[in-house]
């Protein structure tokens, strides 16, 4: 077994991997600049299992006011606040929600065009060892 970077000749084998998972999401572009760490697991000089690590941004929301301000601030700020992420070369965000907010919330998130990550539970890891 070795452990290595990966490099734009692996694309194939994880293209085949990543077809013959069947889970419904779409095939990473792993040649985006976003995904700043690549790694490969390789054996008998076959790379058999790939990890990467690409940079996205957790949106945090904190307002104040009334029903009605909150949310004409939200859909104020909400353009500005892609736009400045696009600008920074970023292409997306998200958000983790209480379940209890979500319950309130989950309208008017769908009607700014947020949507709920395919009900994946999100999971987090430091980096610290």
């Amino acid at each position: 077994m070795i452990v290595r970077p990966y490099t734009d000749a692996d694309f194939q084998a994880f293209q085949r991997v990543h077809a013959e998972s069947g889970l419904d999401y779409k095939m990473p572009d792993l040649s985006s600049p976003l995904f700043v760490v690549k790694m490969v697991v390789e054996r008998a000089g076959k790379p058999t299992t790939l990890i990467a690590g690409k940079l996205e941004v957790e949106s945090y929301l904190m307002v104040s006011g009334t029903p009605e301000s909150k949310w004409q601030d939200i859909r104020e700020l909400q353009k500005p606040y892609l736009d400045a992420l696009w600008e920074k070369g970023l292409d997306s965000t998200f958000c983790v929600v209480h379940p209890e907010v979500d319950k309130r919330f989950a309208k008017r998130m769908s009607s700014l065009g947020w949507q709920q990550n395919r009900n994946w539970l999100p999971w987090e890891r430091s980096t610290v060892v």
